[in-house]
């Protein structure tokens, strides 16, 4: 009888040595959502400060849309805006002129028709409407006196061209634009404006702002059932899953949630060690992948490149390693110029 139970216990331990050393696991991208606000690249003293807004537009822009339409899209997002000039640390210019129509025309695309020998069976032909003309349109991003930004976004020497839908006969072109003419002019006159508008704000909040930001990662995970640590790991990742996505842009995430994942994924090397073995390999890459994010969602970017690094001499993927590493050190160096360590505020 402990002949018996010997020589089973013998066979169990080999098969689950045999299961746990697959030769190989299969590794999976895990997305998940996250949600931050981004850093200023050339942040002010003070860090916070108030702004203001100018919009100059002539008459023919104001009648197709309203100065405080594109006032209201004019935003340093994270900043306070005010309508005191005199309280403003940082004022947003923008200039609207007209549009001048250069050229309306009808184009023609030929489209021919082929049976399978390629001989021509039938010729279509197709028109649309073509417009070019010019608008202008700049931009100062202005500090008392200094001027800091200034672009042009629109001038008379840059030709912009609209094309609308095709018809079948040229008339119908002809007359499409005819006949709608101001409603397009009016469009275009909005769309510009407002296009301006978001760029300016765009440059002014990526320098000087903290966006909303609201994106999707990805975690590794592993897919290996005949793998004893196939079940311990998703749950893991799943897990961490969760505790990322319940950050806002207010709110970081839980560190005490995620200690216990920190313990796990900081196992894995430890246990698989074999620096030839694919499975023990794959491992350690994916354990390293998802400690970097966990530190670098965690704002703790000397940590989560610290696993970066551990990734690339894992040498399995150097260049996902490199990637982590080169975001946190960007990280770091964010914050490091703003002085502040979170990118979860809470922003009044």
């Amino acid at each position: 009888m402990k002949k018996i139970i010997l020589i089973f216990s013998f066979l169990h331990l080999l098969l689950s040595t045999a299961v746990a050393q697959t030769k190989s696991v299969d590794i999976d991208n895990h997305w998940f959502t996250c949600s931050y606000r981004s850093l200023p690249t050339q942040p002010r003293t003070p860090v916070f400060f108030y702004y203001t807004t100018v919009v100059e537009a002539t008459g023919v822009v104001q009648k197709n849309i309203s100065v405080e339409e594109i006032n209201n899209a004019l935003l340093v997002h994270g900043q306070t805006k005010t309508d005191e000039p005199n309280d403003a640390q940082l004022s947003l210019e923008l200039k609207l002129g007209n549009i001048i129509i250069s050229n309306s025309d009808v184009n023609e695309r030929k489209q021919e028709v082929k049976d399978r020998s390629g001989k021509v069976t039938a010729v279509n032909y197709f028109y649309s409407a073509h417009v070019t003309y010019t608008f202008e349109a700049s931009g100062i991003i202005r500090s008392g006196e200094q001027i800091l930004y200034n672009v042009v976004f629109y001038n008379r020497k840059g030709n912009i061209t609209y094309v609308s839908e095709e018809f079948t006969k040229r008339k119908n072109a002809a007359d499409f634009w005819n006949n709608n003419r101001e409603v397009l002019i009016s469009d275009f006159y909005r769309q510009h404006s407002l296009k301006s508008a978001e760029h300016l704000s765009s440059t002014a909040t990526g320098r000087y702002g903290f966006k909303s930001e609201y994106g999707r990662d990805i975690l590794k995970i592993i897919d290996e059932k005949k793998h004893n640590e196939n079940e311990p790991f998703r749950n893991a990742v799943a897990s961490l899953r969760e505790a990322l996505q319940s950050m806002t842009i207010e709110t970081p995430m839980n560190r005490d949630t995620v200690n216990h994942l920190i313990e796990y994924f900081e196992s894995i090397p430890e246990k698989y060690t074999d620096p030839k073995h694919k499975a023990d390999v794959r491992l350690r890459y994916a354990a390293y992948f998802n400690l970097s994010k966990i530190y670098f969602y965690l704002d703790e970017p000397d940590n989560a490149a610290k696993y970066a690094t551990l990734l690339v001499a894992n040498g399995l993927d150097v260049k996902d390693g490199e990637k982590l590493k080169k975001e946190a050190l960007e990280l770091k160096s964010a914050f490091e110029k703003t002085g502040i360590k979170s990118r979860h505020l809470l922003i009044k």
